[in-house]
């Protein structure tokens, strides 16, 4: 074959693979704590510095994590039995992945930017623009938090058996190369 891994290379990208996912979890985890204290306090400095801390999170944390962990899971699927498209758990977390690299860098993203900006002056936001914009943050923490333990839940029990690529990758005849 070629193309696998070796048993110490598969346990550095397989190790690499499930910390950065288990660290994406965690700070998914941590901004859907900031972004309900930001909600509830009654402390303008609070809110505005939970708002500050999430919008931090996500650039210098999830995003980073989140392409560590697409990184190797791609390494993972393209050089191990399991395969990118063979498997539709495989698959289902991939494309998972990506929805929620893209909605958390273009929409989480742009509002924790409004609600750092609506928040920058001190008092409580009234208005109803800053009051979607929470409710947007909120809703999204929930649904990324959702979306990991989906992916975990696909990790664990590999549900759907096999795509009909991977069917056929099974029943092509091995050949002897000579």
């Amino acid at each position: 074959m070629g193309r696998g891994l070796g048993k110490r290379s598969r346990q550095c990208w397989l190790v690499a693979h499930v910390a950065s996912s288990v660290g994406w979890f965690g700070v998914a985890a941590s901004q859907l704590v900031l972004k309900i204290i930001a909600t509830t306090t009654n402390s303008a400095e609070l809110r505005h510095a939970a708002h500050v801390t999430t919008q931090t999170f996500d650039r210098y944390l999830m995003i980073p994590l989140v392409l560590v962990a697409l990184a190797s899971g791609l390494v993972l699927s393209l050089r191990t039995k399991w395969g990118l498209f063979r498997h539709y758990w495989v698959t289902a977390k991939f494309v998972l992945t990506l929805v929620l690299m893209v909605a958390d860098t273009i929409w989480l993203g742009g509002w924790a930017a409004d609600a750092v900006a609506a928040t920058a002056g001190g008092g409580a936001p009234a208005d109803a623009g800053y009051q979607d914009t929470v409710t947007y943050l909120l809703t999204g923490s929930v649904v990324n938090l959702t979306a990991i333990l989906v992916m975990v839940v696909l990790s664990v029990v590999k549900p759907f058996g096999r795509t009909a690529r991977g069917r056929r990758v099974i029943r092509r005849p091995v050949t002897a190369s000579g």
